[in-house]
């Protein structure tokens, strides 16, 4: 903990000299803690997973211990998802109060770049002023002299993610920097260091912009980009198939597998349009089949399941089992929670119409929940070659089916996976997800070109 010591401080005292509408006492605080600490041993079933149950009650109790002046709802937010952290569960998710949401989005705290995080330094994909100051593609060094890496390990260090896989949380990072930044670091300006094409340091002060203005400079400077599944959604877009006839080759995208996201967003019946698709892929006399899940953060199981059937060529399974909380007070997983039983732990047979031709799978970071399962399935049964870069998740265990609890003084809402799903050889966890047999990263150049490195490689691979 020593090394967010600092950071902790400076951002403490930056917070305090902004007015704040609602601040809540120590003992408030410490309440909401113990709510939470409570709610957690009794619902989540993936508790003690990674962190043992006295490893994660010091934890707690050290949260505690550390609240000795007043905080507003921000500051709380700070302080508690370090949980995030411990737990190590990609479900349990910690999120401000509508209100405090709207407030932040209001306020000139935004630092107008879509960053990116390649594992060692922090780049400007692209830049949300309404002109270049700073060029695309700068590295930068620091903001308002925080080292870019402390920066980055205090974000990471309050973002879910599943057991010692961090593209999760880096693909989050990157996809909403702003947004995150702006809790942890908002300020009205920024003095932003960064080097030079030539190598030489040099620091431009940014004005910070509301959340509207900075989505509005967004959207005129960069009005033909696709960004998260938030935002710039088109009908018919949420599931896609493109035909290459000269090779045989056809590339099916699915950005997402939640019910909702595709029927109010993209306006598209999931397995209506599966169906359809393969019916094409039939027609076309399609051999290579590229399946493009990345950035898909899952939805309804029951889709994978759909899926998988017209993917796989042999019995399958999607789930080994089921568990839930049934004894919170235990330490023990074996004592703790409850096998249960669930319809995706069934064995379910290939479509007679299932596509039979070479599967190429592309992942990323944002391959998470359903999409990671699917993963998984794929790379068990050895159909397919995957591409990319690791899943968020895990291979072999997950939780979910969440409910939301809103903590009684700040009102933070905590989603509360309920569910343990154990995928599949439980005993092998290394506590990462599906590693693609083939790792393909894209490069800062990649990304501000618009270049899809990750697919021309993929084609490479087709074609002769």
């Amino acid at each position: 903990m020593k090394k967010y010591a600092l950071v902790s401080t400076l951002l403490f005292h930056l917070f305090a000299s902004q007015a704040q509408e609602i601040t809540y006492t120590p003992l408030q605080i410490k309440t909401d803690i113990s709510y939470l600490q409570a709610a957690l041993a009794k619902n989540q079933p993936n508790l003690y997973l990674y962190t043992a149950k006295q490893d994660l009650n010091l934890f707690f109790d050290s949260l505690r211990q550390q609240m000795t002046e007043n905080l507003d709802e921000v500051g709380f937010y700070r302080h508690v998802t370090p949980v995030c952290s411990k737990i190590k569960d990609g479900h349990t998710y910690f999120q401000l109060s509508a209100k405090a949401l709207a407030s932040n989005n209001d306020r000139p705290v935004f630092l107008p770049f879509k960053m990116y995080w390649n594992g060692e330094k922090l780049y400007i994909e692209l830049n949300y002023l309404p002109r270049d100051t700073i060029e695309n593609g700068t590295a930068i060094t620091s903001i308002n002299d925080i080292p870019a890496e402390q920066i980055i390990q205090y974000c990471l260090h309050r973002m879910s993610r599943d057991g010692n896989d961090v593209n999760y949380p880096v693909w989050v990072l990157n996809s909403w920097f702003s947004e995150y930044y702006s809790y942890f670091f908002g300020q009205s300006t920024y003095a932003v260091k960064y080097l030079t094409p030539q190598g030489v340091e040099q620091t431009t002060i940014v004005q910070a912009l509301t959340k509207k203005e900075m989505l509005h400079n967004r959207a005129m400077r960069y009005p033909d980009r696709s960004f998260t599944q938030s935002f710039d959604v088109k009908s018919g877009d949420g599931i896609t198939l493109v035909l290459h006839p000269e090779h045989k080759t056809a590339i099916l995208t699915i950005k997402s597998f939640d019910r909702k996201i595709l029927q109010k967003a993209y306006r598209q019946n999931f397995k209506k349009t599966i169906r359809q698709y393969v019916r094409t892929l039939e027609e076309a006399g399609v051999t290579n089949l590229i399946l493009d899940i990345r950035n898909n953060q899952g939805g309804k199981l029951s889709y994978g399941k759909y899926l998988l059937s017209y993917l796989l060529n042999e019995p399958f399974k999607v789930l080994d089992g089921y568990a839930r909380v049934k004894k919170a007070d235990e330490s023990s997983e074996d004592k703790r929670n409850r096998n249960s039983k669930g319809a995706a732990t069934h064995i379910f047979k290939p479509r007679a119409k299932a596509f039979k031709g070479a599967l190429y799978v592309l992942t990323n970071g944002g391959s998470f929940s359903c999409s990671g399962i699917v993963s998984s399935a794929l790379q068990y049964y050895k159909r397919g070659t995957l591409i990319g870069e690791e899943t968020g998740g895990n291979r072999c265990v997950i939780s979910a089916n969440k409910k939301t609890i809103t903590l009684p003084n700040t009102r933070i809402q905590v989603d509360i996976p309920c569910r343990q799903f154990n995928i599949r050889e439980k005993s092998k966890n290394t506590g990462h997800g599906v590693v693609p047999d083939y790792t393909v990263k894209p490069s800062i150049y990649d990304l501000i070109s618009g270049k899809d490195a990750v697919l021309d490689y993929t084609l490479q691979m087709i074609r002769p």
